[in-house]
């Protein structure tokens, strides 16, 4: 199932044959301006995914910072990756924990994801993606509509739930 505009921004995901009941096995992935974000044909567990997605979706419509907005696509990456994953002597570290900069990383904390890394922050007419790829110093950053990756982000939430609901209430009633 794709939710969005693969050309501009979606969620992808498909269940395994034998998807495991509630585990719900299978395949996710970003699609940005065309390029595929994840490892789509590694899988996972979509259940696990799905618990993941509801921290980013808590940070919907704060992920904004003029500070932030402003720098090239490069330092923008660099402090928020430095701040997010680099030890606390970081020079930005205390200004990321006290003003939560944890909201801009979209970066879903499964498999699938690892060796990625996607920011997103937005501005007052657009927001801006921020996507390191995997064994690649190379930052890529794409233009998206305001608050379009939280309506895609969410839909593909609800569309996941209805599937772990229901695999869960067969659960109940074995």
């Amino acid at each position: 199932m794709v939710i969005g505009d693969c050309l501009h921004f979606a969620v992808e995901f498909e269940l395994d044959h034998e998807f495991g009941g509630i585990w719900l096995f299978g395949k996710f992935c970003y699609w940005v301006k065309g390029k595929q974000i994840g490892n789509y044909n590694l899988g996972t567990s979509l259940r696990d995914l799905l618990f993941q997605m509801e921290t980013i979706i808590r940070d919907k419509g704060k992920r904004t910072n003029s500070e932030l907005f402003i720098l090239d696509s490069v330092e923008l990456f660099n402090r928020l990756n430095d701040a997010l994953y680099s030890c606390n002597s970081c020079i930005y570290y205390n200004k990321a924990i006290e003003e939560t900069w944890a909201k801009f990383n979209v970066t879903i904390p499964v498999d699938i994801f690892d060796e990625w890394k996607l920011f997103l922050i937005e501005g007052n007419e657009k927001a801006r993606i921020i996507i390191k790829m995997p064994n690649s110093n190379k930052i890529i950053e794409e233009e998206l509509k305001l608050e379009e990756f939280d309506t895609v982000f969410i839909e593909a939430y609800k569309e996941l739930n209805k599937l772990y609901e229901k695999e869960f209430r067969k659960c109940e009633n074995s």
